[in-house]
């Protein structure tokens, strides 16, 4: 069995990266652009992590590389700051080392030709001709397969998953099936393949696999090694790893204060110090030392250990009552001898199992023992480090229920991204019978479980339902719980269902034969068949071509007319591809998880309000900005639909200025102070005058 899961495992992975790779080449038409319009198409955050992919392998040498990366003085300008302890790059720097060894040996055995060739493409259009090059000898052809082949690891790593929930091979048909039925509410990886999902995700099931076989298995050496080093690959790629961690935390309380797993502290132990090690990797990244992460295993380990102290202390007083119980009973039985002529017997005492009401005593009050530690470190550990950077993901949740909303919190919300997932969502994974099944899944485990802890009140004698089955389901409610509040995060949550669906073929949620099993599994994966080929079919017809001349003519105007140490400002998603495309300096861009960035963001962001020319003139030099863009779209002044205009949002702030027209507009008549460069359909360049 164990060789046919892995040539079944490796034979998903192969057809999700070749799945994965011609959407993406039927999206944009990727092979034939240059170089410019390939960079051009990895908007906002993933230009801005695939610069430093671009700087590791145009790099005098790795290490030049890897100085640039830890002194960047052109991303905030003119701060001096540390990429792989505030960017997350560390896939970036590595598949740039792969990648220059790469080259070098292909040179060195002049086989070049064999993993690269270039054609003249003619646009058409009015457009000049332009190079295309293709291959893995390209850097950015390779830079992409490696992540399509990441995206295929998942597949294989899903498989695996499914298989082991369900005890056989037919979990992991389930869960691969439900996930290539449902790709689009279960991935980005073909549309923007830099994200940093697309290396950490994959780990984050990996290291999730091992943390479950570890629970039900036991540790050992190598599983530990193993959990230890997924583990540390999953935090390094990622911002958002903490806060999935923390819900992985949450889970193994949940799963605990039920069932008290019992290996759960060599497993508990291994992720943090994993964890740790990222941290220092990522040069004591604060957010790292201060995430709710740290602050639920340090809530959680305390309660284990006073728990298990709190066993041996009863352990103890009860070895002394039953001591005093034997004494007691053999005086009576001696006297009950002598008077009843030995008749009377003395009945064997047996312990009560735990009652329904002791047992929602025990969660509540574990419950808040856990949630009063885990605040407390928060609190401590964000006062100690004088930390507000991730105030802004409080904030968020408190936009969700309130009428509250800031600047930087209004720049969220207004995206679809940070909505509540809508119901056509779930409609989706209804039609592929993906949600019905999963539903029936926890149903029948919740069932399992009630029916188990009333049984075992009656003194029946009956197996405890398998506590790691609980932490997958307590799992899923903590993914689904963030899909619900921010539609971005169903990219946890549906596949994490896709794995789930897997255990509709074990042996606990449908105890059949194995023949009966098989029969009813491959009857559900035909059912499921019919709705998930359509769905496939039209992401395969989709056809279309990347075209962006007037972003194209921005950036070839700025690499010839402007010097290589100028400074820009404007629009995050404008900053990233500039900064990746032309090398000049910039003041701002998307990693938005920072809040000194966030501040300076704001500052740049006066140039789509209503303030005074000569205020925002003012600040934009306070910042060393020589040059800003200005984006027609940004300009907008009203978006009645909802609001969002970026005019709208400060006016929500900006409320003496209300109601004025905006800086885009009034710029023009203040020659003093900015001089018009560059202009085209979409774009204007404004110089800032010094003055004396």
């Amino acid at each position: 069995m164990n060789l046919v899961a892995l040539c079944l495992a490796l034979v998903a992975g192969y057809l999700h990266f070749g799945y994965v790779s011609r959407l993406f080449e039927n999206d944009r038409f990727f092979s034939h652009l240059s170089d410019l319009e390939r960079e051009m198409t990895f908007r906002t955050e993933a230009g801005f992590y695939y610069m430093y992919y671009k700087n590791m392998v145009r790099a005098e040498s790795f290490t030049e590389g890897l100085q640039a990366l830890v002194n960047d003085t052109g991303t905030e300008y003119p701060n001096h700051i540390n990429s792989l302890k505030r960017f997350n790059v560390y896939p970036e720097v590595v598949l740039g080392g792969i990648f220059r060894v790469f080259s070098h040996l292909t040179a060195a055995f002049d086989v070049e030709h064999l993993f690269k060739a270039c054609y003249t493409i003619n646009r058409g259009n009015g457009l000049s001709p332009v190079t295309s090059c293709d291959g893995l000898g390209d850097e950015m052809v390779f830079y992409v397969n490696c992540i399509f082949a990441m995206a295929g690891l998942q597949i294989s790593i899903m498989f695996y998953f499914g298989s082991h929930l369900a005890g056989n091979i037919l979990g992991g048909l389930l869960a691969v099936s439900s996930f290539f039925y449902n790709h689009s509410e279960c991935s980005r990886v073909q549309w923007i393949p830099p994200l940093r999902e697309s290396f950490s995700f994959p780990l984050l099931l990996l290291q999730t696999l091992l943390l479950s076989q570890t629970l039900r298995n036991g540790p050992s050496k190598p599983r530990l090694a193993c959990l230890f080093l997924a583990t540390l690959a999953t935090v390094l790629p990622w911002q958002f790893c903490p806060f999935a961690l923390f819900t992985q935390v949450l889970s193994l309380f949940a799963a605990h204060t039920l069932f008290r797993l019992e290996h759960l502290t060599p497993a508990l132990d291994t992720i943090c110090v994993a964890f740790l090690v990222g941290a220092v990797l990522q040069f004591f990244n604060p957010m790292l030392i201060s995430s709710l992460y740290l602050a639920s295993y340090v809530a959680l380990r305390t309660l284990v250990w006073w728990r298990n102290k709190e066993n041996e202390v009863g352990n103890i007083l009860l070895t002394l009552s039953r001591q005093l119980w034997v004494k007691k009973s053999t005086t009576k039985e001696v006297k009950n001898t002598t008077k009843d002529g030995g008749k009377k017997q003395k009945k064997n005492a047996t312990e009560k199992p735990l009652t329904v009401p002791a047992t929602i005593r025990s969660v509540l009050v574990d419950g808040v023992i856990f949630v009063t530690l885990t605040a407390l470190y928060k609190v401590i550990s964000g006062y100690l480090l004088q930390l507000s950077d991730d105030a802004h993901i409080f904030n968020i949740l408190r936009a969700k229920f309130t009428s509250y909303g800031d600047f930087h919190t209004m720049l969220y919300t207004c995206s679809p991204a940070f909505d509540f997932i809508g119901v056509e969502s779930f409609l989706k994974l209804t039609l592929t019978l993906l949600l019905p099944v999963v539903v029936c899944v926890v149903g029948r485990l919740g069932y399992l479980y009630f029916t188990q802890l009333y049984h075992t009140q009656d003194g029946e004698e009956e197996g405890r339902l398998d506590g790691v089955y609980a932490y997958h389901v307590f799992q899923l409610a903590c993914y689904t719980g963030m899909a619900v509040l921010l539609m971005r995060l169903k990219l946890f949550m549906t596949p994490y269902m896709c794995v789930m669906s897997g255990m509709a073929a074990s042996n606990t949620v449908l105890p059949q034969t194995n023949k009966s099993r098989y029969m009813i599994v491959f009857i559900l994966l035909g059912a499921m068949s019919i709705p998930g080929y359509n769905n496939i079919s039209r992401s395969l017809a989709r056809d279309g071509e990347y075209n962006n001349p007037a972003q194209e003519e921005l950036f070839e105007w700025i690499s010839t007319n402007t010097h290589h140490d100028a400074v820009f400002a404007g629009s995050m998603p404008i900053m990233a591809n500039l900064r990746l495309s032309t090398g000049r300096n910039i003041v701002n861009h998307p990693h938005y998880e920072d809040s000194a960035l966030r501040e300076r963001t704001k500052r740049v962001y006066q140039m789509f309000s209503r303030k005074p020319v000569a205020e925002v003139y003012a600040t934009l030099l306070d910042l060393s900005v020589q040059y800003a863009i200005l984006d027609r779209n940004w300009c907008t002044a009203s978006r009645p639909t909802d609001n969002c205009a970026i005019p709208q949002v400060w006016d929500r702030e900006d409320v003496e200025n209300r109601g004025k027209t905006v800086f885009c507009e009034r710029v023009k008549n203040h020659p003093e102070l900015f001089k018009l460069e560059f202009s085209n359909s979409q774009y204007r360049i404004i110089k800032l005058i010094e003055r004396d």
